[in-house]
């Protein structure tokens, strides 16, 4: 079981593990103050907007990513990137990997010395085993390809969860970007995955059958 509040509105209430939680907050000022609220707690700051599971509050700033924005959205993060490229370095000096990885580091090792071989002035070449640069140079990422947005959300969510381990996501205003037919696949996908997602929109859009709602209207109320 999973509880979200937040007290300045009296905002208190529940959701299971088989819903997506959707907040619509028609009062402007209300949806500033919660989206800023929810983006500094994940940049390490204190706030308001509380997530608890099992009665236990969980640290926005270590479990939550929010999205806000869709056009372009790209996975490729530089702390997602980053961590992608220490899971990989480590894989190189696996058991499976290390010979491979020896042998490609002595060629590329030999080649430079050959390349330098003809400079007059004395140069200095680090050995190293570490591969990280090798995957900068090939540009390894997460393809940006056309595919539709919710794929590339879903694949970015897949890739958060295996590689920062963060469980929780936030998305800002994502149903101004997909339809009703795309929102309700999307949202089935997520709970299959076992992803936790908590939608925030400022209007009203069709409801589907995997969404809990709550509204805080025009005039602060919980609905």
């Amino acid at each position: 079981m999973r509880m979200i509040a937040y007290p300045p509105v009296n905002l208190c209430m529940e959701t299971k593990d088989d819903e997506i939680l959707t907040i619509i907050i028609e009062h402007p000022g209300v949806f500033y103050d919660i989206v800023s609220d929810i983006s500094s707690q994940t940049d390490g700051m204190s706030g308001n907007f509380v997530i608890s599971e099992n009665y236990e509050t969980i640290s926005i700033y270590k479990n939550a990513e929010i999205i806000t924005r869709f056009v372009p959205f790209s996975a490729n993060s530089k702390e997602l990137l980053n961590k992608v490229y220490t899971f990989l370095a480590r894989e190189a000096m696996s058991e499976t990997m290390i010979r491979q990885t020896y042998d490609l580091m002595s060629s590329i090792e030999s080649y430079i010395y050959e390349l330098t071989r003809n400079v007059s002035a004395e140069l200095n070449i680090d050995s190293t085993n570490d591969i990280s640069g090798l995957l900068k140079m090939f540009n390894v990422s997460f393809s940006d390809s056309e595919m539709p947005l919710p794929e590339r959300l879903i694949e970015y969510m897949d890739a958060v969860c295996e590689f920062i381990k963060k469980k929780v996501f936030i998305t800002v205003n994502l149903r101004s970007y997909i339809n009703d037919d795309q929102a309700e696949l999307f949202f089935k996908d997520v709970l299959l995955r076992n992803i936790t997602l908590i939608c925030i929109e400022n209007c009203e859009h069709n409801n589907t059958r995997y969404e809990k709602r709550v509204i805080i209207d025009n005039d602060r109320c919980v609905i």
